[in-house]
């Protein structure tokens, strides 16, 4: 274990009915302050509590639900290079050691869409580029030169062929996790967009806060990344917003604060507040 990384624990048990609900959680104990986290099913009989240290010393751990477990590790302190979240604070953002982040990004908002050829293709273009914050879509976008089908997708489907937002594909958000690991250890932010209108597979209109979980909760221990409910857009709306979005940015916010998540910021409608301090930040 080492400070501002992700520290994984995997533990064998029963098969879920419902995998987004899976009943796993994680306490972790390091200096006096105790940090509660929800861990999630990621198949093949395997349950994940994922936790991120925001200081080094001897942690205590103890995970209960359908699986247990208890234990502790000495957790090292910070590689050089290595700052943890970065966070609103007043009118900037701060890795959590202070340090300043000022965000240089760019867009490829269909990353996660491509084949592998043109992700690691992308992933080489980017380790020789300026930018440490790289913007990009969870779901598929249907846009200019973007009319590929992808090669997996977040959720398995029900027998009428919609898309079972209780069943997520794990190969989708392992790949989703290759890729955020890859840009973490590039020095590099991952803003996540995690619904548009661009869209002909149905993602746009299946809202549910499973969905949010399913996202957020696996994701949220892991360095680098920054999450916006929606993408600002031109000519396009998302079926149902006002009052089912605000909704579903309310149980973000949440979901968020519970799983000590990086940096929640919403855009389109709702435009630039950083969820995490409550304070009115700059969109980046």
């Amino acid at each position: 274990m080492r400070q501002y990384e992700c520290y994984e624990i995997k533990l064998n048990g029963p098969v879920p009915d419902d995998y987004a609900r899976a009943d796993v959680q994680g306490c972790f104990e390091m200096n006096g302050k105790e940090t509660k986290v929800k861990g999630f099913y990621a198949g093949d009989n395997t349950y994940i509590v994922r936790y991120l240290p925001a200081e080094a010393g001897l942690c205590r751990y103890r995970i209960t639900g359908a699986v247990q477990a208890e234990g502790e590790i000495t957790c090292d302190p910070a590689s050089d290079g290595r700052h943890g979240m970065v966070r609103a604070k007043d009118m900037h953002f701060q890795y959590e050691d202070g340090t300043y982040f000022y965000p240089f990004g760019t867009t490829v908002y269909a990353l996660m869409h491509q084949e592998e050829a043109l992700v690691a293709e992308t992933m080489e273009s980017l380790k020789a580029a300026p930018f440490n914050k790289v913007r990009f879509c969870v779901f598929p976008k249907h846009y200019d030169f973007n009319h590929n089908e992808p090669p997996c997708f977040a959720f398995e489907k029900k027998a009428d062929g919609s898309w079972d937002v209780n069943r997520p594909c794990f190969a989708f958000w392992e790949r989703l996790e290759g890729i955020l690991e890859e840009l973490w250890r590039m020095d590099i932010q991952a803003d996540l967009i995690l619904f548009h209108p661009y869209d002909r597979w149905g993602f746009a209109t299946t809202w549910s806060i499973w969905t949010i979980c399913c996202a957020v909760s696996p994701l949220s221990r892991m360095c680098g990344g920054v999450w916006q409910t929606s993408m600002t857009c031109a000519g396009k709306s998302l079926s149902g917003t006002g009052n089912r979005l605000r909704s579903l940015w309310q149980g973000m916010i949440r979901t968020a604060i519970c799983c000590r998540t990086t940096t929640v910021s919403k855009t389109g409608i709702f435009r630039g507040r950083m969820c995490r301090t409550h304070v009115f930040s700059p969109r980046c």
